[in-house]
């Protein structure tokens, strides 16, 4: 988990584009697996930072209110093509 933080922290100025969450109860997962413990849980329409994808494509690495993680790409729609100060 500490990695994680470390890693989001470095990555904060290549955030790629924002999402915003199209469920509710989204778990934000330490590592790109749906055994992974879950650190966090977003609430539709919840903004996040996307800053890569994982090799399968399935998960996005995003930061949530200074909460990094993996998110299953399918309960995120893009929100802007630009970095936002929103998540």
């Amino acid at each position: 988990m500490k990695l994680i933080r470390q890693l989001v922290g470095l990555c904060i100025c290549l955030a790629i584009f924002t999402a915003v969450t199209n469920t509710d109860n989204v778990k934000l997962f330490a590592e790109p697996a749906p055994d992974s413990v879950v650190v966090k849980t977003l609430r539709l329409g919840d903004v996040v930072k996307v800053f890569a994808k994982s090799p399968d494509g399935q998960y996005w690495q995003v930061e949530h209110k200074g909460t990094g993680g993996w998110i299953i790409h399918h309960h995120l729609s893009p929100k802007d093509h630009r970095y936002s100060t929103e998540a």
